[in-house]
């Protein structure tokens, strides 16, 4: 059963820059051109907040990406 990404939902971003995952919150889901894209409220390592909008999911690096965390 895949999950579906929800307002409130922990995830990971990942982006071209870092080496290590971050922490985010989902803050809307929706649908463009048949893709499912999200915004979220990133955490840097040092605590502070970054937004990010229109991110997809994947699960290999891209530009930038959100993808659920290891259980």
């Amino acid at each position: 059963m895949s999950q579906l990404p929800t307002v409130g939902r922990i995830v990971q971003y990942k982006d071209y820059r870092s080496e290590q995952p971050l922490a985010a919150i989902i803050t809307s889901v929706f649908i463009e051109d048949d893709e499912q894209y999200v915004n979220l409220t990133v955490f840097e390592a040092d605590g502070s907040t970054i937004p990010r909008r229109n991110v997809r999911q994947a699960e290999q690096l891209t530009e930038y990406y959100w993808s659920w965390p290891a259980r």
